[in-house]
């Protein structure tokens, strides 16, 4: 018997379909009915054995899957991707400003079980003067439990700088109004043995244009060895001097 050549394949099924209602893998059971060759949707797909798709595949739930996979085609997923072992850089948080800001909250965090975090921000100075925005974590800047060395390349100079015994890490430095800043920071999250602190890398440039930009780089720790990360602070020394349209975004090891 001819395989059919079936663009729409909708299978209903009593319970939530996995591979061990057949003998044979689930997507050779759609393979079965159709040419093999559509694109198909699937609401949510959980699979303890291995998943081969040989077209491409959108879920618009989650995707959880213990065991292999293998998609040769392309693969939107606009719910969560759970899978043991996984560990990749996943986007957690993103915000756009849509009004000037003097410090941005990203809450719900759990760096125990991210293990890593990597920032990124993209701003501009809306004060009219010098800002400096600065990371903090589980509040606002305060105590004394944070310690970074910077180097610095402004110009034709370059030179480094140590602080000790800090409220917070500076994360942007921006020398007037208009004057932009991007910045990087990558962290090891995890709570860890005493005299372990956590640390981390940060890179920034700013400045105003082709012309005149600045390159700084910032190695920190968080003198923090037994409360666990909940929320990211940055918190700007001027009011209101993060511009809307800043755009801020993390990721999570997971």
């Amino acid at each position: 018997m001819a395989t059919p050549a079936i663009t729409d394949f909708i299978l209903y099924t009593v319970t939530p379909l996995t591979d061990t209602d057949y003998s044979f893998n689930w997507t050779e059971l759609v393979k079965y009915v159709t040419d093999g060759t559509f694109d198909f949707t699937i609401k949510s797909l959980t699979t303890t054995g291995i998943l081969s798709v040989g077209t491409n595949a959108t879920i618009s739930g989650n995707l959880g899957v213990t065991g292999d996979t293998t998609i040769t085609g392309s693969l939107d997923v606009s719910g969560g991707i759970i899978a043991s072992g996984l560990n990749v850089m996943q986007e957690i948080y993103t915000t756009t400003l849509s009004s000037p800001q003097t410090s941005v909250v990203i809450p719900s965090l759990d760096g125990d079980v991210d293990i890593e975090y990597e920032l990124t921000i993209r701003t501009l100075n809306a004060y009219n003067g010098t800002t400096s925005l600065y990371l903090s974590f589980n509040g606002a800047p305060g105590g004394t439990l944070y310690g970074y060395q910077s180097l610095q390349s402004e110009g034709t100079t370059s030179y480094a700088a140590h602080h000790a015994a800090g409220d917070s890490v500076q994360l942007v430095y921006m020398a007037a109004l208009n004057h932009f800043g991007t910045s990087k920071m990558i962290m090891y999250s995890k709570t860890m043995a005493t005299h372990f602190p956590r640390t981390g890398f940060i890179e920034s440039v700013n400045g105003l244009d082709e012309d005149a930009v600045d390159l700084w780089h910032y190695g920190f720790t968080w003198k923090e060895f037994a409360t666990n990360i909940t929320s990211i602070y940055i918190t700007s020394n001027q009011a209101n001097a993060i511009a809307a349209g800043t755009v801020i975004t993390l990721k999570a090891r997971r």
